[in-house]
């Protein structure tokens, strides 16, 4: 799971990430971190976290991700769990994984 999260945590904003109140650094900075990370990829990890964790416990895992990252300052895998929490949502409600 580590790995995947990892690579999924990889600028999946594309250039769009925000930037963290009380953080130093620049966007660009986070962004050669990271990488980039693919549709595809954002929504494997949605659909691991789904069938690992159900949708509570998934729930909690996305949000403690993002906790962490943003104790580290690191803008662009805040985004990217943003995006994987917005695919979860949509798996959870029973939508249909377009990849």
């Amino acid at each position: 799971m580590s790995s995947d999260v990892r690579r999924a945590g990889r600028s999946a904003s594309q250039g769009k990430a925000e930037a963290v109140p009380g953080c130093q650094g620049s966007f660009r900075e986070v962004r050669d971190a990271w990488g980039e990370v693919t549709e595809k990829e954002i929504w494997a990890v949605a659909h691991h976290v789904l069938q690992r964790y159900g949708e509570a416990g998934g729930r909690i895992f996305i949000t403690e991700r993002a906790g962490e990252l943003a104790l580290k300052c690191d803008a662009a895998g805040i985004n990217a769990w943003k995006l994987i929490a917005a695919r979860f949502d949509e798996l959870a409600r029973g939508g249909n994984e377009r990849h």
